[in-house]
């Protein structure tokens, strides 16, 4: 499993057949970077005992601009320290695999989460998408729709609690590449179109919520993406609510949604997710 991690990781048997081109020194730093830190994790997750594996599938469907689909997600977790039962101190290393379908569209994404504590951490992986057909909401002769993309991210994430409320932070640094340089492709979940070459994508996401009961949660959404070299943003307000029940929850997001290529407009966005065994995350 490890090997396999850090085979996908080391960008194995995802390289373009074009010419490899030239990154900018701040993409190449973090490529760097990240494959330097997912070794040493890795070196260190061989002194820590039996893994306990967690499984999920989920599904996710945005209605303006349209995106969405089905995660099949697999993770083995590593408690560092601590006992995770009735607290939020103890810390844990998860490998993970995420398979993602829209049909035409599918992606699979390998990472690695290091929380120190259960409510910080960083989070580090890599993926590779491949779409066949043309966006119905995004113009596809100006834009490239079709191909095969990879990426690597680093992403941070911070929650906090107190009483009935809650808040979540993430951070997320993701360049990205096509395998054909052709013209500027389009990124369908954050709504804005990359350098045809390579781009440099950071996203932002915040809730601020409150749990009404052990069953109900509201609470407001933020999401900000922006692309550095082909410049652009979005940017995204939505009220939700979620209900959680065993293992499946469900959500329902109102609000609005507008990119560098998209107006301002009403969205809404549906969610479902069954955890078939937990994992460590607290979130």
């Amino acid at each position: 499993m490890i090997h396999f991690f850090y085979s996908m990781l080391n960008n194995e048997g995802m390289k373009p057949n074009r010419e490899k081109k030239v990154m900018d020194t701040q993409t190449k730093v973090l490529f760097l970077k990240v494959r330097f830190l997912i070794v040493i994790v890795l070196m260190f997750s061989g002194q820590i005992g039996k893994a306990t594996a967690d499984f999920s599938l989920s599904g996710i469907y945005r209605h303006y601009p349209q995106s969405g689909g089905v995660d099949l997600s697999a993770g083995y977790s590593f408690l560092l320290w601590g006992k995770p039962a009735n607290t939020i101190f103890y810390g844990y290393l998860r490998y993970a695999l995420d398979l993602f379908t829209a049909g035409t569209y599918n992606e699979a994404l390998v990472s690695v989460d290091l929380f120190p504590v259960s409510f910080l951490g960083v989070s580090l992986g890599q993926g590779l998408y491949h779409n066949s057909k043309d966006y119905e909401d995004f113009d596809c002769l100006r834009y490239k729709c079709i191909g095969e993309f990879n990426y690597t991210f680093v992403k941070y994430t911070l929650i906090l609690g107190y009483k009935k409320f809650f808040f979540y932070q993430s951070y997320k640094k993701k360049p990205i590449q096509a395998q054909e340089v052709d013209k500027d492709h389009i990124i369908p979940d954050i709504g804005l179109a990359a350098n045809s070459e390579s781009e440099n994508i950071s996203q932002y996401h915040s809730i601020v919520g409150w749990s009404i009961s052990s069953k109900w949660t509201m609470g407001y959404q933020y999401i900000f993406s922006q692309t550095v070299k082909n410049p652009g943003l979005s940017q995204s307000h939505f009220l939700l609510v979620s209900y959680k029940k065993s293992k499946l929850t469900l959500s329902v997001s109102l609000g609005s949604f507008y990119s560098s290529l998209k107006p301002l407009g009403f969205s809404t966005i549906g969610y479902f997710k069954y955890q078939f065994a937990p994992s460590l995350s607290i979130f």
